[in-house]
């Protein structure tokens, strides 16, 4: 959390927590991918840069927590669950209209608004196939227990990686 001085509101502030050789590009990828995904359940981006040569980005902040933070304080209705869920659904089904596969969904990448609507953020394992790969074919990316059969393989990204991880997610 921090205030953005120009802006004059409080943003989510993400940065790598040391320098790392390849954090720039990915960081600069994200920043792109975010940008070009204007959704009212993707989190909003604002700002990106650099200091002392560690990459940040300027996002909205989400102020009711991630949904694995709400998981952990209560047991949602079936109607609940389903409402995030959808809300989730559209960002990711215009994320996969640009050709966007997010390959990391899980509770802890969902934040909560106040009033309880749901957004998608974290696109730092994105993959834009519109885009060339920074990835080493083959590598697995994600998180194991939201994670495609197909995806523990580190097969060539698809839509459905992310709708298993949405299923993942309700479930």
């Amino acid at each position: 959390r921090a205030v953005h001085e120009e802006l004059g509101r409080s943003v989510a502030l993400k940065i790598v927590a040391f320098p790392m050789a390849d954090a720039v590009p990915r960081f600069q990828s994200e920043a792109r991918t975010i940008a070009g995904l204007n959704h009212p359940h993707i989190v909003q981006i604002f700002e990106t840069g650099e200091y002392q040569k560690r990459p940040y980005l300027v996002l909205e902040l989400m102020k009711g927590g991630s949904l694995a933070d709400v998981l952990q304080d209560e047991v949602l209705t079936p109607q609940r669950a389903a409402e995030i869920v959808l809300q989730i659904t559209s960002a990711v089904s215009a994320a996969h209209k640009l050709g966007v596969i997010h390959r990391d969904l899980k509770p802890a990448n969902v934040l909560m608004d106040e009033a309880g609507d749901a957004k998608l953020c974290d696109f730092g394992l994105a993959r834009n196939l519109n885009v060339d790969s920074q990835t080493i074919s083959g590598t697995m990316l994600g998180t194991p227990g939201f994670m495609s059969p197909e995806q523990t393989t580190g097969d060539t990204p698809t839509p459905a990686m992310d709708v298993y991880g949405l299923g993942a997610i309700l479930y």
